[in-house]
Formats: structure tokens, sequence, C-alpha cells
């Protein structure tokens, strides 16, 4: 395959590219030509020799100095793959770490991600990242403030006290649950335990309130939920009983009553639906941080 890299056909040469970093690590000899491939002026090749650099892994590590400029690219696509393959090579990234700093603000937010996920990698060798981390944390954006608490949490667990409320959050994500919890552990705090002793306890409510009867009214249901202190459960599962509480009633309808209950919305303010265009579910969920609610 490295012979092809020589190829005079642009499409050719991206494509071997594409092939060895399918490879991944056994494709590390490849390396010293990949990088000399990042300089091409060709349309296709620099993007593929980047994005394969990162597939290969750590074995990419002398590649690190000639992928930091791309992360200052005026393309926010070449600064994406830029950070994707930083984060590929991991530990080995090190010596990008500064330009990493500054891509957690870039103004594209899959820049962002990247960068993050490459400080992830990094781990303990990227404290100098802790306080733009921090800064992070108060974001706006729900996305950027959630990679940067999981960026901080993989580089120092104790400088998570402003991460808790997200950990928490991410508890009720059955994708991320393990990860959340753990992640609460490693802060050694009470409040982080605490997080998780709440939700564990919550979360065994809602799988009782998700077997109750279709013929309890509406009003009733809110008043069992209310009594049993499974309010968040209202936000954080009710596309694991949505059916129930509603009854059948629309979507926008429960929305309204379920608003207009006092004990509800001391506990789950500001309730809005979104419609799950795959499934053609309507979901009753919270506003995320940042996100304007529309009932």
């Amino acid at each position: 395959l490295i012979p092809l890299l020589a190829d005079p056909d642009d499409q050719v040469r991206g494509n071997t590219c594409t092939t060895l970093g399918k490879l991944g690590p056994s494709a590390a000899p490849a390396v010293p030509i990949l990088i000399k491939k990042l300089n091409e002026k060709s349309e296709y090749v620099p993007g593929f020799a980047i994005s394969a650099l990162g597939e290969i892994g750590p074995g990419a590590k002398e590649a690190v100095p000639a992928l930091i400029p791309f992360l200052h690219s005026k393309d926010p696509y070449v600064r994406m793959d830029a950070a994707g393959a930083l984060c590929g090579i991991g530990k080995g990234s090190i010596a990008a770490l500064p330009d990493l700093i500054k891509a957690i603000h870039d103004e594209e937010s899959e820049v962002r991600d990247g960068a993050f996920l490459a400080l992830r990698q990094i781990g303990l060798d990227a404290k100098s990242a802790i306080p733009d981390l921090i800064q992070c944390l108060k974001s706006p954006d729900y996305d950027t403030a959630w990679h940067a608490a999981f960026a901080l949490e993989a580089i120092d667990p104790k400088q998570c006290q402003g991460a808790i409320p997200i950990f928490t959050d991410t508890l009720w994500d059955p994708n991320s649950e393990k990860m959340a919890i753990e992640a609460l552990q490693k802060t050694g705090t009470s409040e982080g335990l605490e997080a998780i002793r709440s939700y564990q306890e919550s979360k065994y409510k809602g799988e009782v309130l998700a077997t109750m009867k279709h013929d309890i009214s509406f009003d009733e249901q809110v008043k069992v939920l209310s009594a049993i202190g499974v309010a968040r459960q209202i936000r954080n599962m009710a596309n694991h009983f949505i059916v129930k509480i509603t009854n059948g009633m629309p979507a926008k309808e429960a929305v309204k009553k379920l608003n207009a209950n006092p004990s509800v919305k001391s506990a789950a303010p500001n309730l809005y639906v979104v419609k799950d265009y795959y499934s053609d579910m309507h979901y009753l969920v919270p506003p995320k941080r940042g996100v304007k609610s529309s009932p």
C-alpha cells in the first residue's frame, strides 16, 4: 500500500490514506510518508492523511508537531480532523497541549469536542488545562460544559467540585450511567456520594412508577408522583413511562396539566415537549441549560 501514496492520481493517494487508517496500529510504518502527505498541495490528500494518522493511534506520535498547525486552520473541518487525530494518538499528543487548550474555546462545537476528548486521552499530564476546563464548566452550551467536566475528571477528579451537577444529570443517561457514577465517586465528596444514593433511590421508585396501571387517572398519578418524591422522574425518566403519565392524553395537554400542579412545578419546572421523529413518540423533558423552553 505504501507505494500507492506516490501515485500521480490524487484520488488513489487519498484512498490509500483511508485504507492505511483502517489498518490501525499495524500501519505505523507508513507514518513518515503520511506526515509528508500533510503538506501536499491537494484538495483531498492532506485531510485523509490527518485522519489516517489519528486512526493509527499512539504509533503516530511523531506526527504530532506536523499536526499542530492544522488546529489553527481557517477551515473548521480541518481543525476538527486535527483535534480528532490528536485524540487518537492519545498521551503522545502532549506536545500539542497548549494548542488543544486554545481549541476548547474554538467557535465550532465539533472542534471543541475533539479537543476535550484529546485532553481526556492525555490525562494526568494535561494539568495545565485545568483552569480553562473549570472556566468551560460555566459555558451556556451544555455539551461544552459536559465535555469539560469529563475532561477534568480524567485529569484530576479532585478539581471536579463544579462538575458534580453535570455528572449528576448524566446519571440519567443509560449509556453514560456507569461513567457518571465513577466520576462522582472519584470526586471523593459527600455531595457526589449523595447524588449517587439519591439517583439509585429515585431510579428504583421510577421503575415502580412504570408499573402503574393505565386505569389510574392522570390527576391521581400526579398525586402519587408527588407523594413518593419522584417528581424528578417526570423530567428525567419521562421516556420510560410517558404513556402511563398521560394515559393517552396528548403530550402538550399533559405538559400544561403537569406544570399547573404546584408540587410538580416546584421540583420539575418548565417542562416542554420534544418529538422523537424516529419513534414518533412525544417526551416530556426539562430545558437544558442555555436552551429556551417552549411549552
